[in-house]
């Protein structure tokens, strides 16, 4: 019998995932001895979106979508997904695939929240919309930060929910100094000590980080236009795309 492992959304959280569960299965047949007919396990990586990792620049998508595939991995863009039953889910186009598993990583919602209930504009996703000061519009004193928030960025669009941190908070919280938000270990923010098992001298750079699976991941640096991602394998080198 088949065994279809699905996995709902694109991003970060869906890449990993799906990278991660085509090692686990492989380690599990090769060295654990599972008796389990690998040409009967299917891995489908599914988004609505035209392309993997929209956060990140095409070269990144390219090179996810090819490592994936590499793997095993079924990479299906540009399919919604409109429902999913106990055993088995249904896309846009009226196929009905039957599943082991369907695991979602396709983002978070407000609906349940404090932001559903409020009355006034929303932004994506059902959340709060809000000015740059974090203000919610047409309020004067309420605010929203976190995932519940719709934060405006400098391109007419709003910051992914996976990108609430110093960029689209601090900043407008503390005002035009972000000198402190740069000093190691302030919020969090540390450099990773040289020598260091496992040290990546990248990790101190700002950037978003998109993992396929244990030893291979991509980053993309904040601040630096075009930049090309760096990819790094295994535990301690890189190199640039």
């Amino acid at each position: 019998m088949a065994l279809n492992f699905v996995v709902v959304g694109g991003g970060p959280t869906g890449v990993e995932t799906a990278g991660a569960l085509s090692e686990l299965i492989d380690i599990a047949i090769k060295r654990d001895g599972l008796r389990l007919d690998a040409s009967q396990v299917r891995i489908l990586l599914v988004d609505l979106a035209p392309r993997l990792l929209t956060a990140f620049p095409e070269s990144a998508s390219r090179y996810a979508k090819k490592t994936l595939e590499k793997m095993g991995v079924d990479v299906a863009c540009g399919r919604s997904v409109v429902e999913v039953e106990e055993h088995a889910i249904r896309f846009a186009d009226g196929e009905r695939l039957e599943t082991t598993a369907v695991i979602w990583a396709g983002g978070i919602t407000a609906r349940g929240t404090l932001s559903d209930e409020l009355v006034g504009p929303r932004g994506p996703g059902g959340r709060a919309l809000v000015g740059a000061d974090l203000r919610l519009v047409d309020s004067a004193n309420v605010w929203s930060i976190g995932d519940t928030a719709a934060i405006p960025d400098a391109h007419d669009a709003f910051y992914p929910q996976t990108r609430a941190r110093r960029d689209s908070i601090g900043r407008p919280l503390r005002g035009a100094d972000s000198a402190r938000a740069e000093r190691p270990g302030h919020h969090g923010f540390s450099l990773p000590r040289p020598g260091h098992h496992g040290h990546d001298r990248a990790k101190s750079r700002r950037g978003e980080v998109g993992t396929r699976g244990r030893h291979s991941r991509q980053r993309r640096m904040v601040g630096v236009a075009g930049a090309a991602p760096v990819v790094s394998r295994g535990l301690s080198k890189s190199s640039c795309a």
